[in-house]
């Protein structure tokens, strides 16, 4: 039981968070191309390959909890597996490849280089934070040898 909570908490809830925001962002991205003011048609092949996506990403992810490897080191793992999970599910899922998988390359890139540097400063400063606020109560302290 326990393990299927972490499955839980630790890869479909992640997986869900970011499918539901790959799906309005490639709505949006279709919608702003289209330039129309129809409302575009997500086809049944992109949503699983984006769900698939988003289960790689949510994966990937799990290399933050390797409390082993030192934050930086974990990071750099993290955007490779993430980097080859969307270059693998737009290899499998697109039939006319192209140009695509450089440009997502490129894009992930950017955005990964934006917002990763944040998202560690605030995960650096929680856990300052957090030891900060752990109260060391020494276990020889000299004030309970005298009883």
């Amino acid at each position: 039981m326990r393990k299927l909570s972490m499955i839980w908490r630790r890869v479909l809830l992640p997986s869900c968070a970011i499918y539901t925001v790959l799906v309005l962002v490639l709505i949006l991205f279709m919608y702003a191309a289209s330039g129309s003011s129809e409302s575009p048609a997500l086809t049944l092949r992109s949503a699983f390959s984006l769900l698939f996506m988003s289960l790689l990403i949510a994966l990937s992810s799990l290399i933050f909890y390797y409390d082993k490897l030192s934050m930086p080191v974990r990071t750099i793992i993290n955007f490779f597996l993430t980097l080859a999970s969307i270059v693998i599910v737009t290899l499998i899922f697109s039939y006319d490849v192209g140009g695509r998988p450089l440009a997502l390359v490129v894009i992930f890139t950017v955005i990964y280089a934006a917002t990763v540097p944040v998202s560690v400063f605030v995960y650096s400063l929680i856990k300052r934070k957090l030891s900060e606020d752990t109260d060391y109560k020494s276990v020889f302290s000299k004030d309970d040898q005298e009883g």
